[in-house]
């Protein structure tokens, strides 16, 4: 008797489930454009546009020391000083982003102004800076109102 070859049985193949790993992890992705970006508050937005030309230092939450890099150590006479805060007063006074009642001061070189909240950025960025201009200013000292 002639002996027949088996046919060789077909040959399946299964493939291999995917693993989680890689979805999970696919999912727990997240892009740059999908964070919540940190809201600045109005303190840091101005301290970031100051910081090319000034030092700048955070009191607080909503306290910036601003001063000039060379400020010069002859403190100005009270009469000096009368005339530096007429025209401080002047620059507020100019602004049409401050209140009525923004508060400013001035004693030994410095400036303290009391700003609303409500200030724009780019605005208390110009008033600092042109505060800082004058002789005899040497730092400011800007509060931001809540």
């Amino acid at each position: 008797m002639a002996a027949f070859a088996k046919a060789p049985e077909p040959l399946t193949v299964t493939p291999k489930p995917k693993s989680s790993v890689l979805s999970s992890q696919r999912d727990k992705v997240q892009y740059d454009s999908a964070l919540t970006p940190k809201a600045e508050t109005t303190t840091d937005q101005v301290g970031a546009r100051l910081r090319s030309s000034f030092d700048v230092e955070n009191e607080g939450a909503d306290t910036l020391l601003v001063g000039k890099a060379s400020a010069s150590s002859k403190m100005p006479s009270l009469f000096e000083e009368a005339i530096i805060l007429g025209k401080l007063r002047a620059f507020l006074k100019s602004s049409t982003a401050t209140a009525p009642n923004t508060s400013v001061s001035f004693h030994n070189g410095q400036v303290t102004v009391n700003l609303p909240s409500t200030i724009n950025s780019g605005t208390a960025s110009v008033l600092i800076a042109k505060m800082l201009s004058l002789d005899g200013v040497n730092v400011a000292r800007a509060v931001f109102g809540k």
